[in-house]
């Protein structure tokens, strides 16, 4: 914040800012619905997303949920009365809370890392399709994404998964802080959701994961309402399933409504927030862990 800006100014300037975040979504929106419409390709690719997310995804959290989940609670209950006896309300808690769980290790957390590179490949299908269109003259940060090397491409799409993985823990610990807890959470989420949108836009203009964060922690409050719609539909439902359906349909159109946003200048009544540093700074230690423990290993391997 800039000296000599006080409280009283920073308030009205956030709330503006958060309020065209909102009003930016509802618009996006809208310019998303025509470029469907009108666009065969991007109907296609958002066919795709919705069947990954929308249906093979979603049709497993349906399952277990309501199977799986309750024919493994009736199984074991009834075998712990048989056999031991005691409180079964109390085991059938403990007993869905391992099974519960043991299904996110071995189905929730596998399918992001499967499903993250699918899905990150379709939306960045759509932004170059719609970068093309509305900036037809290919500019200088589009040719400087053309010059990186795959090498460099890849590293970049890796660590900016790792960095939004941590911080979706973050934002769910979050949730754990006494009183303030759940309002934590949806801002943190609502930022999150709206760097997803727009980082392939600023990928597709060559713009490093280090410098999205840095336009994101400038600007928080514009980004904070943008998210925060998608982050307030997939949040609301009790069901986790009509959750990811919500989000699996309403994300592809956020990609497409952001390529017809105009940059947003932050206020320079509003400080900036390290939201990222914590996710940075862990990814940036598990980068470098990996990459010394793979130096280490071709080493060896080459004296052998």
């Amino acid at each position: 914040m800039s000296e000599g800006v006080t409280l009283m100014e920073m308030v009205p300037s956030a709330i503006q800012l958060f309020l065209q975040g909102v009003r930016d979504f509802f618009k996006a929106l809208l310019a998303a619905i025509s470029v469907v419409r009108s666009s065969r390709k991007v109907r296609v690719i958002i066919t795709r997303c919705f069947i990954l997310n929308g249906v093979i995804i979603t049709l497993g959290m349906f399952l277990f949920g309501h199977f799986v989940r309750p024919i493994i609670q009736f199984m074991y209950g009834n075998l712990y009365v048989l056999m031991i006896g005691g409180d079964v309300e109390k085991f059938s808690t403990s007993l869905v809370q391992t099974v519960d769980v043991t299904f996110d290790v071995l189905w929730i957390v596998p399918l992001y890392w499967i499903s993250k590179p699918i899905n990150s490949l379709w939306f960045q299908e759509i932004a170059d399709l719609l970068f093309r269109k509305t900036d037809a003259s290919m500019t200088k940060s589009s040719a400087k994404r053309e010059s990186a090397t795959p090498s460099n491409l890849i590293a970049d799409f890796l660590f900016s998964v790792l960095v939004e993985f941590i911080f979706l823990l973050q934002a769910s610990f979050a949730l754990y802080f006494p009183y303030l807890g759940y309002t934590l959470c949806v801002f943190l989420l609502s930022i999150l959701y709206a760097l997803y949108a727009f980082e392939y836009k600023w990928f597709g203009q060559g713009i490093s994961v280090q410098e999205r964060i840095h336009r994101v922690e400038k600007n928080w409050p514009y980004y904070a309402g943008f998210g925060m719609v998608l982050c307030v539909l997939t949040l609301y439902p009790h069901s986790a399933t009509i959750s990811a359906a919500c989000f699996s349909l309403f994300f592809p159109v956020m990609i497409i409504g952001v390529h017809t946003t105009k940059a947003v200048l932050p206020s320079d009544h509003i400080p900036q927030l390290p939201l990222f540093i914590l996710a940075l700074r862990t990814a940036t230690y598990v980068s470098e862990l990996l990459v010394y423990q793979l130096l280490k290993v071709s080493k060896v391997k080459k004296t052998t």
